[in-house]
Order: C-alpha cells, then sequence, then structure tokens
C-alpha cells in the first residue's frame, strides 16, 4: 500500500491505481468500520434522513427521534456517508467500504502544492485534466474543477488563492463519467 500522505507527489500521476492506496493507514476498498477509528470522526455528512445539531452525543432524525452519535456512526460506517476528520481529510463510505479519499480547504497536506503559482503551472504538474470546468460567481473567475476519469480523481484550483484546494479519489459523483 502506498501512503499518499507521505508521498503527496503520487497524486498528480496520471495512472493510479486506487486499490493500491490508503489515506492515514486507511485502505482504499476497505470494510470501513473494521479500519476507521470512530473517536477521530468530527463530522458525518449522511444521507438527508439527519438534521444537522450541534451536539457531540448525538443528534436528531428527522421524524424526531434522537439518535446516538455511536449509532450515526455505526450506521454510516455500514453504508453511505463522508466521514470528516480534523484538519480537512475526509474518506467517503459506499456500501460499507471506503470508497474515497478527499484532501480540502486548509489543510497542511495541500500546503506541499504551494510550489504551484498559477494555474499553467498547475496544468504542467498535474497535467491535463479529461475535463476542466471553470468556477464562476458573479462575473468572476473563482477556479477550475478538474477531472482525470482514469483514476477518479478531481483536483480544484482555487483562481482567488493561486492553489490547490481540493483532490478527491475515488468515487465521488463526477469522477467517472462526463456531466
Amino acid at each position: 500500500m502506498i501512503e499518499i500522505l507521505d508521498q503527496l507527489d503520487i497524486l498528480a500521476r496520471p495512472d493510479l491505481q486506487l486499490s493500491e492506496l490508503c489515506c492515514a493507514g486507511v485502505p482504499y476498498g476497505a470494510i470501513a468500520a473494521e479500519v476507521i477509528q470512530p473517536d477521530r470522526i468530527t463530522e458525518l455528512s449522511y444521507p438527508l434522513m439527519y438534521r444537522i445539531v450541534d451536539s457531540p452525543t448525538g443528534c436528531y432524525c428527522s421524524d424526531g427521534r434522537w439518535v446516538s452519535r455511536d449509532e450515526l456512526i455505526f450506521n454510516a460506517l455500514g453504508g453511505k456517508a463522508m466521514v470528516h476528520f480534523a484538519g480537512g481529510t475526509s474518506y467517503l463510505v459506499k456500501g460499507g467500504r471506503v470508497a474515497g479519499f478527499a484532501l480540502y480547504g486548509r489543510n497542511s497536506h495541500l500546503e506541499h502544492f504551494r510550489f504551484l503559482r498559477n494555474y499553467q503551472e498547475f496544468l504542467d504538474y498535474f497535467g491535463p485534466p479529461d475535463l476542466a470546468q471553470e468556477k464562476v460567481a458573479y462575473g468572476d473567475l473563482m477556479g477550475y474543477d478538474n477531472y482525470y476519469r482514469a483514476c477518479l480523481k478531481h483536483v480544484a484550483w482555487d483562481s482567488w488563492s493561486e492553489r490547490v484546494s481540493l483532490i478527491n479519489l475515488g468515487e465521488y459523483e463526477g469522477n467517472d463519467a462526463p456531466r
């Protein structure tokens, strides 16, 4: 297994084999409940059946039923959810298996790519994407979403901060087929 957090330059490769990768010791494709430490989870993005409540002990379902944090984590790791950790690292869980990794925001690992000073340098380093979509808000170019279909990779370039702001690998929506 290749630990991506120890070899961040591997993320620029166009021939990544997800089955050979792990992130923070969690292998791609592993049974989530066996490899993810529940006490490290800081947040869950779960199907819309749960209303978010600011409570470390649990939350209320849309039907008003209280669900404990342990039950939420058990259900998320056995089904479909995004499992978030401190510092901008997440795992996608589908069918109880780890189906993706994400590094985003001000994640310290993304600082590794600070040597890229502009979008052209980004393209020179990561290579041309299969699909690049401009992100525009109020007429301003915010950045680019770059999809590399062969290895199920999405890399976002933030044009305002001139930096990589997201890298996800795996079965995320949009990574495998044209939109």
